[in-house]
């Protein structure tokens, strides 16, 4: 089985969080589980589709591959998920 791959920056996106934030999941032990493919303090780190997945299904929020947009709550501020149709409809 092949795993689709995405960066931090892609992972913050679709999770509608700043790198910053999820950085900082990541080095408290927190957030959806990562993959380092180099090694060192500076390895190249990526997320696994399937992982997001589960760890939003674990607390609850959007599948990443459901056919939604998801989007930030308080215009952009971080926190829960809530996902939206594409018809703008909460």
């Amino acid at each position: 089985m092949t795993q689709s791959l995405i960066s931090p920056t892609e992972a913050a996106t679709l999770l509608g969080i700043s790198r910053r934030t999820l950085d900082g999941w990541r080095h408290r032990g927190g957030g959806p589980r990562y993959h380092k493919l180099s090694p060192g303090r500076a390895g190249r780190v990526r997320y696994a589709l399937e992982d997001i997945d589960a760890w939003l299904a674990e607390r609850g929020g959007a599948s990443t591959t459901l056919p939604h947009a998801l989007v930030p709550p308080h215009g952009g501020q971080t926190g829960p998920l809530r996902h939206t149709t594409e018809g703008g409809g909460a």
